[in-house]
């Protein structure tokens, strides 16, 4: 199964935006209960912004890469 199937796509960001929480609470020397909220943050900006979503429906057409030019 391939990295880019769709359903690693909210796993992968809760995980990072726990990490994310995590290290900011840390630093800041704030409670591990705020955590929750930077990763509720994190999500929606990911939603906002689409992080990880496929870029068009169909599969790109096959291009050459520029490095092959030379």
């Amino acid at each position: 199964m391939s990295i880019r199937h769709p359903g690693y796509r909210w796993p992968s960001l809760t995980l990072l935006g726990l990490c994310l929480g995590y290290a900011i609470t840390t630093v800041l020397a704030l409670p591990h209960l705020f955590t929750l909220p930077m990763l509720g943050l994190w999500l929606a900006l990911a939603w906002g912004f689409r992080w990880g979503a496929p870029k068009q429906a169909r599969a790109p057409d096959r291009v050459w890469p520029w490095s092959l030019f030379p």
